[in-house]
C-alpha cells in the first residue's frame, strides 16, 4: 500500500471510532494497541475515553507516524506511538500487554495477513484476558462485479 493510504480516514476507522465512543466503559483505563494506525481515529477516541494507548503503523511509514503525533498534539492527547511492522518483533513490540488490540481496515491486503494475525495472536498471548476488535471493509465483490463489465 501507499504511504498516503495511512493518511486518508477510511469508512471503517469512523466506525471503529464510533464502537469505541459507544463502549466507552470497556476502554476506560484499559491498556489498548491500535495496529495500522494511520490517521488513528480509534486509538484517539479511546485516549479520549480514559484509556492508555499506543498507536501503531509501518515502521517504514515515517510520515504516516510524524502524522500520529501531529494528531495527538493537536488533539491534547498523550499516546505512545511506535514503528511496528507486522510480523516483525522489536523491543518495542516485547514491551506492548494490551487488554484491547484495535485494527481499522487492516485486513486490504490479503499478502500481509500471515504477519498481521501473527502480531495479533502475538499480543492476544502477551495478555490472556486480552481481545481484538477490527472492523472490515469487504472490497472483493466490488473488484468480482467491476470484473464482469467492460467500459469504455
Amino acid at each position: 500500500m501507499k504511504e498516503e493510504y495511512g493518511l486518508f480516514v477510511w469508512p471503517c476507522s469512523i466506525i471503529l471510532a464510533e464502537y469505541v465512543w459507544q463502549q466507552k466503559s470497556r476502554f476506560t483505563s484499559a491498556s489498548v494497541v491500535e495496529l495500522g494506525a494511520g490517521t488513528s481515529l480509534p486509538g484517539l477516541v479511546a485516549a479520549k475515553v480514559g484509556a492508555d494507548v499506543t498507536l501503531t503503523d509501518d515502521s517504514n511509514r515515517s510520515e504516516v507516524l510524524t502524522h500520529m503525533r501531529r494528531q495527538c498534539d493537536l488533539n491534547d492527547i498523550k499516546c505512545k506511538i511506535h514503528g511496528l511492522t507486522w510480523g516483525v518483533w522489536g523491543t518495542q513490540t516485547f514491551c506492548l500487554c494490551p487488554n484491547i488490540i484495535l485494527g481499522a481496515d487492516v485486513l486490504y491486503d490479503s499478502c500481509a495477513f500471515d504477519d498481521l494475525f501473527a502480531t495479533v495472536a502475538f499480543l492476544l498471548q502477551s495478555t490472556p484476558s486480552s481481545i481484538f476488535i477490527t472492523t472490515y471493509h469487504n472490497r472483493r465483490c466490488i473488484s468480482i462485479f467491476f470484473s464482469c463489465f467492460r467500459f469504455s
